[in-house]
């Protein structure tokens, strides 16, 4: 089914089934806007977090030019690993828009649904085996679960693995994201935190 949001500046539409979104947490759509604020405020209320931009633009840098803190800081032009937005967050934001501005036929957003990484560990590990980000977060170092409060989250590069089990868990979780394929996408709407959903790489 179609589902179509409006703005205060008129009617915007935004064609997707809600059935895909539902069960692949990640759906492409059609839009009769270009204006990807425009298109947010069409699906919802835009959310906001302090210190970070509403709308990022994502452009190819090299890791000389980028702090170690960032991808690109660590791959620069390279193939991104997958990886779940904001991970390292104790809320990872819920929903992201991506569109491709101007794209090259060698690049693209792969997109791999979560579900089979985690779905045949034994409850008691998943709860038991405990990451923290990389580095503090506004002076705060959180413990975090790969899957807890409803969500899943995944990031190589800023989770590290606070005891055995969640060190464990991690190994598993890279050969399975090595072993799987993934698909390539353009322009979506992802829901990502939700469990058993997607991982997200950028770059080519």
């Amino acid at each position: 089914m179609p589902d179509v949001g409006s703005t205060k500046d008129g009617l915007v539409q935004v064609r997707f089934s809600r059935e895909q979104f539902a069960r692949d947490g990640f759906v492409r759509f059609a839009c009769d806007s270009s204006d990807i604020l425009e298109i947010a405020r069409a699906l919802g209320t835009i959310a906001t977090t302090p210190g970070v931009p509403t709308v990022q633009m994502l452009e190819p840098r090299s890791a000389a030019a980028e702090e170690a803190s960032s991808y690109s800081g660590n791959f620069g032009t390279g193939v991104f690993p997958l990886h779940t937005d904001m991970a390292h967050w104790f809320t990872p934001p819920h929903f992201f828009i991506l569109r491709c501005v101007r794209g090259a036929a060698e690049v693209a957003t792969r997109i791999l649904l979560a579900e089979k990484l985690i779905s045949d560990e034994d409850p008691l590990r998943l709860r038991r085996a405990l990451f923290r980000p990389r580095r503090r977060l506004e002076g705060r170092l959180s413990i975090l679960r790969l899957q807890d409060r409803g969500l899943f989250r995944w990031d190589s590069l800023f989770l590290r693995p606070v005891n055995r089990e969640a060190s464990y868990l991690e190994e598993r979780v890279k050969e399975r994201v090595a072993a799987a394929t993934a698909q390539s996408i353009c322009l979506l709407i992802i829901d990502n935190p939700q469990p058993h959903r997607r991982l997200k790489p950028v770059g080519g």
